[in-house]
């Protein structure tokens, strides 16, 4: 629960300054463009997730079983492909669990299917 306080702390003030009409459904798809075009650099974690990011995410995890990850943020960046960094709140699938966030790491190559590369949780 610590964990969660912390995070939202953390995430709080993107929210509450992030315009408006980057929710609306009719964006999504452009939400990639405050990309950073440096290869290599990071962006800034943005809330809105365009949907070649969500395909991408649930591509990459597709095989994984016991534990449920929502990603609510993105960080990307330009390499020999895409590579992501997504937060997320990760709930294993037994009863009664807790939640926790995680950083999952994802990259997509120029020509293939995207790949897990790694999943952390948050301390």
């Amino acid at each position: 629960m610590f964990k969660k306080l912390l995070l939202l702390a953390f995430l709080s003030p993107c929210l509450a300054f992030a315009n408006e009409s980057s929710f609306i459904n009719d964006n999504v798809d452009n939400a990639e463009a405050s990309v950073t075009s440096i290869p290599g650099g990071w962006s800034e974690y943005r809330t809105t997730l365009s949907r070649n990011e969500y395909n991408t995410f649930y591509q990459a995890l597709g095989g994984l079983v016991g534990v449920s990850y929502s990603p609510f943020a993105v960080s990307a960046s330009v390499t020999a492909g895409m590579s992501y960094k997504f937060i997320c709140n990760a709930q294993p699938t037994y009863p009664d669990a807790p939640t926790y966030a995680v950083v999952v790491e994802v990259y997509h190559p120029i020509n293939g299917t995207p790949e897990l590369v790694s999943i952390n949780e948050i301390n």
